[in-house]
């Protein structure tokens, strides 16, 4: 148990037990049975916190708060990102490659991007994907012998629009020429999220924003799941504070990635950033 978690659990254990003490003291009053007790009471009262501060205290997994001096919501959710409604980000890399098999994981959200919102259309994504990068730059990367060899710069962003939300395709990793997986440089990620704040602040009609924990297994980025999950909230803040951007930023784990989660240690910090502590 790290010490983040055992000073949680002894600070609530604290908050019960005195409770507790609090309830037994008037109660004993009344009842002389109760006044006799003597260690036996206080062993009792401390096996009783010790079974109840777990119930009442268990972290959830899903968790939000205010910003202070702000209506802006940040949120930690266990939920499936591609059936919300807004503005939501989708990780790619800098060739906008979309081919499932090989290049694209079916399993990863990319491809769950493809199946489930394009319905397997990759020639409409594509397309869709070409339409919003028309006055973007790219250089060509003969040496990329499959899928796309255009390259576009680290942090570009292609926003689609597909039913009543926008989608975010940011492309914060490089696929690499010779291999097909794709590298990524953590000293790129903040850059990355700033730029997508901008894009969304522009395109994203102040809809709530909705994002996966970029960069980590399929992103190849070795940091883990709450250095990135504060990464990501730290950045939207600060661009927050320049200008408005949305009501809310939902940060979207699925259930095999919470258990890579330190929820309590995540509870904290999302606590002292809101000014509760």
């Amino acid at each position: 148990m790290t010490l983040t978690k055992a000073k949680y659990w002894f600070s609530r254990f604290l908050l019960v037990f005195g409770a507790y003490w609090l309830l037994f003291e008037p109660v004993a009053l009344c009842f002389e049975k109760l006044q006799g007790l003597g260690w036996w009471g206080f062993i009792s009262i401390n096996i009783l916190s010790l079974v109840t501060t777990p119930l009442i205290f268990w972290p959830k997994k899903a968790f939000s708060v205010s910003l202070p001096d702000s209506s802006t919501r940040i949120a930690i959710s266990i939920s499936d990102i591609l059936e919300q409604k807004g503005s939501i980000v989708i990780g790619t890399s800098d060739t906008f490659d979309t081919e499932l098999g090989e290049i694209i994981s079916p399993n990863s959200l990319q491809g769950q991007f493809l199946t489930r919102v394009y319905q397997s259309d990759r020639e409409t994504l594509d397309r869709d994907i070409s339409d919003a990068l028309e006055n973007v730059e790219a250089t060509s990367d003969q040496t990329k012998t499959y899928g796309k060899t255009d390259r576009y710069p680290i942090g570009t962003v292609a926003c689609v629009q597909r039913n009543s939300s926008r989608f975010f395709l940011l492309a914060f990793n490089k696929m690499l020429a010779d291999k097909k997986r794709v590298q990524t440089d953590i000293r790129n990620l903040w850059m990355c999220l700033y730029q997508c704040w901008n894009v969304i602040r522009e395109k994203g009609h102040h809809n709530d924003i909705h994002i996966p924990v970029l960069a980590t297994k399929f992103g190849r980025s070795g940091l883990s799941f709450n250095l990135i999950i504060q990464l990501i909230i730290t950045s939207f803040v600060i661009a927050l504070r320049e200008e408005g951007i949305a009501p809310s930023l939902t940060v979207h784990l699925n259930k095999d990635d919470a258990k890579e989660v330190d929820f309590i240690a995540l509870w904290g910090w999302l606590d002292c950033l809101a000014g509760k502590k």
